[in-house]
This record gives structure tokens, C-alpha cells and sequence, in this order.
């Protein structure tokens, strides 16, 4: 898979959400969008890969062998840019030089 056909962030983080979660409800809930939107999101990510990601049951979403893989690796990437985003958003800090007395 090329970059150029990198599923969208907004995509991935939909995913991780449902793989937390466990239901489209409460993922939709978190995003603050709604479940309808977040189905599209898991189907759309599901047709941009060629692999079902969830099978689909009266009582909620059970995550496919394959899902549960590329949540490990989509968590730790989200992790990675949350410490990236965090370390470059602290105020630098001044180099310290020690008095003698």
C-alpha cells in the first residue's frame, strides 16, 4: 500500500474508537458524530483494505482476527503522534548553567 492510499486519519481513529469501545454507539458518542457515520467510516476503511474487519451480530460488532491486528499496530502509531505532538508543543527549556559560589 502506497501513501497515496493511506486510509485517512479520521478513518483509523474511527477504528480504534470501535475497537475500544466495542459498539458504533458509544464510539459515536466519543467522536461526537453519529453511529451511522461511524459504520460508514468502519465500511469505507473495510473496502479500502479488502478485508472484513467486524463481524456483524444482533448484539454488536466482534472484531476479526485481522482487526485485532491492525488495532496493535494503528494504537501505537496514534501513540507515537500523540508523544510527537506532545514533545514539540512543551515550551523549550533554557539551558541551565550552574552558579559556583
Amino acid at each position: 500500500m502506497s501513501r497515496r492510499d493511506f486510509p485517512p486519519l479520521n478513518t483509523l481513529r474511527a477504528f480504534c474508537v470501535v475497537m475500544r469501545r466495542g459498539k458504533l454507539c458509544e464510539a459515536a458518542g466519543e467522536l461526537e458524530v453519529t453511529p451511522q457515520a461511524v459504520g460508514h467510516q468502519i465500511r469505507a476503511l473495510e473496502e479500502m483494505l479488502q478485508i472484513k474487519l467486524f463481524d456483524r451480530r444482533s448484539n454488536g460488532l466482534m472484531p476479526t482476527e485481522q482487526a485485532v491486528l491492525l488495532f496493535h499496530f494503528v494504537r501505537s502509531g496514534f501513540d507515537e503522534l500523540e508523544e510527537g505532538l506532545a514533545r514539540i508543543s512543551r515550551p523549550p527549556q533554557a539551558d541551565r548553567i550552574a552558579k559556583i559560589s
